[in-house]
């Protein structure tokens, strides 16, 4: 991946918008970014970074910070890169989240974080942002964390490395390698044999909790479990024991439950023939207690069968009289249809009433009102005459207002320019004083720079005697010796502070020029507005005196206000008067008229239908009298109520029968089926009974009592068997878990003790280490190919393979010297040799991670800092190391602020402003 250009808008210490062009720098070699301690120089990378990940280079930063605080609040924050790889050109484009002004209302808003990815030869552009991330890691083949390792060595991290030991060295290479899924592993295998060992303790636990709640009694094998229960040993090697005991504990049981069983089966069947006879001896002395107490029933009922036989037939001699009742009723109720034609004409009558009172209430109101009409028709009449001639004077009062308008609104128009050239006058003013204030500074500097030049040149031999010596020439005399030298003035100005002094006069001259100019363009508009206010005055006849003219304008708007309001009211009266005259002669008298005539129509109509109805009125009457003669009643609802009465009576007779005869038939009936009772219980209890309940009694409670504690006894039995079945089974079931747990337990540990390093007698090396040994010894190969280009073949690269002691190893260094044969540890170093095998180290694993990603290639590298501790010799090696990293295309840039590296021809200069931020210069 190569960046062809990157522009950075308001990011970190760039306030503006900075864009770097990276092919001025060439297709391959070497490039300088350079700069003081802090200038900005990191932040290009982490530029990079962003754009394509969206993610600072390092963990210091974050997104949320990368706004510039030396920016405008109306500059945006973003970067744009485009860059190229596999031969085609990408535009990405990423903006973080950040405090922006808002567009309406004032204050701030939040701008969101957006990415765009525009890909090559095409118009489709990606705009999600995780979509954009997903893409990009498809098409470099690596992510933020692999590319951060990969194009920006840092050597600072990197002789960490070096010195690193196991620990320290593993968790980078986890990070890096991504080989901690391993040490995940290793520390599930490790927590897998934990919590075996803690089931295999939960399971013994269950086991004796078990063993404890089987229930025994006071057997034999209850005193053999309490011997096993009171051991410290485990229990799980005598749990075939301990079932064989529970096993006989249940039989033993079991067979005493089938005894019990047996003989309440048989003690049921004696309590059954004993209930029996005991039921028998009950029945017949129930029978007996039934037949006496029938037969006082009878006794008591026979006397009131002869009162309620007496009743009944007094009720039915009221025969007669119910027949009579019920003719009336039927009479009744024949006529009440003709109640309804009567109440039918009585109310037609009285509608008839209320409509002639109406029509002649209604009369009354219409003639009322047509005299009312007739009259406001005659005074509209009226006034049509009186305002004949409105609208004659309308035109003549519009025009004269339109006048006094025009010349108001001139007026108004010559007191806006009076105040314009007022304002100008004052401006004009203030040019003017400035201006002399100018003219007065030049005088003065004029006469300090005079003063000035004729003092330097008083003290001219003083100034060439500063730099005579013994032996050298005089430039005016030319003598070697120089026994009395002119002094120079302590007071003398120097030529700088006269170039000053001149640059101070000349820029004085200039403001003088420029406001002379400005203060002749001023009095030329004011002289302009000047002549037109005159030309004004002298229309209106104002006289020529500027200073009045203010009152003067006042007084005159005033006085054409006022009458352009009196116009005004003149022509509203006489446009009222239009429109009513209009309103009279199209629409008011028009509907006066016909409003007279409909109601004249009107009161005609209502006078004849007011007759017709009084003569219909007494017709019905008449027809209502005919028929209030021929009924027994006078309307209906007194008939209704003679009727009701009628049936209640006849009701009450015929219940009354019904009543007593109902009474009478029940009596005798209950009489008949007692005398049966009787005679049915007499023949149950003729041979009387031989059974002693008594004795009975008294066996069925003493069978009960026996049965209860028989039951009671197997009842305990079966729930000591229930117990003990369940208790059983768990401790079967927990006896085969044990057993499977103990065998996963035992390779689990195994396995364990391998993966991490613990088996006794081995190296102490885990897996996840092993891992990484295979990736470093290919880092170790990797980078002595720069190491011995460094230090001409002198020290080799070996990670450590003797271990000692208990502590975790595999991933020490040592370094061989080929010059004595020694192997000593990288700590033993210098700083200038630390420094090549750091940057060997460095260079050899961004190798290897680029191998590891899939042989991706990244066209553009980065190198921070680390050549401070270099000697002159060992920098220019280290530099022919770089300069063979470039080939094939590859460029590679150094970041740092060292002098000796500006030598190199490509350079990225970035520089601080007075105001803090960040300023960069591409030189080629």
């Amino acid at each position: 991946m190569r960046p062809l250009q990157l522009t950075m808008s308001a990011f970190g210490s760039y306030a503006g918008k900075t864009g770097i062009d990276f092919t001025r720098l060439g297709e391959k070699g070497l490039f300088v970014i350079t700069g003081e301690t802090g200038a900005g120089k990191t932040t290009i990378f982490d530029a990079i970074c962003f754009a394509l990940f969206g993610e600072a280079s390092g963990k210091v930063r974050e997104p949320s910070a990368f706004r510039s605080r030396y920016a405008t609040p109306d500059t945006p924050t973003y970067v744009e890169m485009v860059f190229r790889y596999n031969g085609k050109t990408y535009r990405i484009r990423r903006n973080p989240a950040y405090q922006r002004p808002a567009l309406r209302g004032g204050g701030t808003t939040t701008e969101q974080a957006k990415a765009e990815l525009q890909l090559p030869d095409t118009t489709q552009v990606i705009t999600k942002t995780q979509t954009v991330n997903e893409k990009i890691t498809e098409i470099l083949g690596i992510n933020r964390n692999q590319y951060a390792q990969i194009a920006m060595i840092a050597q600072g991290q990197f002789r960490d490395l070096l010195l690193a030991g196991t620990n320290e060295r593993q968790e980078i290479f986890r990070r890096i390698f991504n080989t901690h899924n391993y040490n995940i592993l290793q520390d599930q295998i490790k927590r897998d044999v934990s919590d075996l060992t803690v089931m295999l303790r939960d399971a013994e636990n269950i086991v004796r909790n078990d063993v404890q709640n089987l229930q025994c009694g006071e057997t034999e094998t209850s005193q053999t479990l309490n011997e096993l229960l009171s051991t410290e040993n485990s229990l799980m090697p005598r749990l075939p024991e301990i079932i064989t005991l529970a096993e006989q504990q249940i039989k033993q049981d079991s067979d005493a439950v089938l005894e019990h069983t047996a003989w309440l089966v048989e003690t049921e069947k004696k309590l059954l023939e004993t209930s029996g006879r005991l039921k028998e001896a009950e029945t017949f002395r129930q029978n007996l207690q039934k037949k006496e107490e029938a037969a006082k029933a009878i006794r008591e009922a026979e006397p009131q069968l002869v009162l309620k036989k007496k009743a009944m037939e007094t009720a039915m001699q009221r025969e007669p009289e119910k027949e009579k009742l019920n003719a009336s009723v039927t009479t009744i109720t024949q006529s009440l249809p003709d109640y309804d034609k009567l109440n039918e004409l009585q109310t037609e009558t009285a509608r008839l009433q209320q409509q002639a009172e109406k029509l002649e209430k209604e009369y009354k109101k219409c003639c009322e009102a047509k005299e009312l009409s007739e009259k406001t028709l005659d005074t509209l009449q009226q006034e049509q005459k009186s305002i004949g001639d409105a609208g004659s004077e309308l035109e003549r009062h519009n025009n004269v207002k339109r006048q006094l308008e025009e010349k108001l609104q001139t007026l108004r128009q010559l007191a806006s320019n009076l105040e314009s050239y007022f304002k100008e006058s004052e401006t004009l003013k203030r040019y003017q004083l400035g201006l002399d204030k100018i003219i007065q500074d030049r005088q003065k500097e004029s006469n300090r720079l005079i003063e000035m030049e004729s003092a330097y040149f008083r003290e001219q031999a003083g100034i060439l005697a500063e730099n005579l010596q013994e032996g050298m020439p005089c430039p005016v005399c030319g003598s070697l010796n120089h026994p009395n030298k002119a002094s120079k003035s302590a007071t003398a100005p120097t030529r700088e502070e006269i170039e000053a002094q001149k640059k101070k006069y000349n820029d004085l001259c200039e403001r003088v020029t420029n406001g002379t100019g400005k203060c002749e363009e001023e009095k030329g508009r004011v002289d302009t507005m000047k002549a037109g206010l005159e030309q004004q005055m002298r229309e209106f006849s104002f006289g020529t005196d500027l200073e009045r003219l203010p009152e003067t304008t006042r007084a005159h708007q005033e006085q054409l206000g006022q009458q352009i309001g009196q116009l005004t009211q003149t022509i509203e009266d006489e446009n009222k008067r239009v429109a009513r005259k209009a309103a009279l002669e199209h629409t008011l008298i028009p509907q006066a008229t016909s409003k007279a005539k409909e109601l004249a129509e009107k009161c005609s109509e209502l006078s004849t239908t007011m007759a017709e109805t009084v003569s219909k009125k007494k017709e019905k009457e008449n027809q209502t009298a005919d028929w209030r003669s021929r009924l027994a009643y006078p309307d209906k609802k007194t008939a209704e109520a003679a009727l009701k009465q009628l049936s209640d009576l006849c009701k009450g007779i015929e219940k009354e029968i019904r009543t007593s005869t109902d009474d009478y038939n029940k009596q005798k009936e209950l009489l008949d089926k007692t005398e049966g009772e009787i005679q049915a219980l007499e023949k149950l209890t003729a041979g009387g009974c031989s059974i002693d309940a008594q004795a009975e009694q008294q066996l069925l409670q003493s069978l009960q009592e026996e049965k209860k504690v028989k039951e009671n006894m197997a009842q305990k039995m079966r729930t000591r068997i229930d117990t003990n079945s369940r208790r059983l089974e768990s401790i079967r079931a927990k006896q085969q878990s044990y057993e499977h747990t103990a065998q996963q337990l035992a390779w689990k540990k195994s396995l364990s003790d391998t993966l991490n390093g613990k088996i006794s007698g081995k190296s102490r090396i885990e897996l996840e280490t092993f891992v990484q040994t295979v990736h470093f010894d290919r880092i170790l190969h990797r980078a002595n190919m720069h190491l011995r280009t460094l230090t001409h073949g002198q020290f080799e690269l070996k990670r450590r393979i003797d271990f000692k002691g208990n502590a975790q190893t595999g991933l020490d260094i040592d370094i061989i010297d080929h010059h004595n044969g020694s192997t000593d540890s990288v700590k033993t170093l210098s700083g200038g040799e630390s420094f090549k095998a750091s940057l060997s180290l460095a260079l050899g694993l961004s190798d290897e991670i680029q191998s590891a990603a899939g042989g991706i290639r990244l066209d553009t590298m980065f190198l921070d800092e680390g050549f401070g501790s270099l000697d002159e010799n060992s920098r220019q090696q280290a530099m022919e190391v770089l300069e063979g990293l470039t080939t094939g295309n590859r460029l590679i840039g150094i970041i740092s602020h060292m002098p000796e590296l500006k030598t190199i021809d490509k350079q990225i200069v970035v520089t601080k402003r007075p105001d803090g931020s960040s300023q960069l210069e591409i030189k080629v």
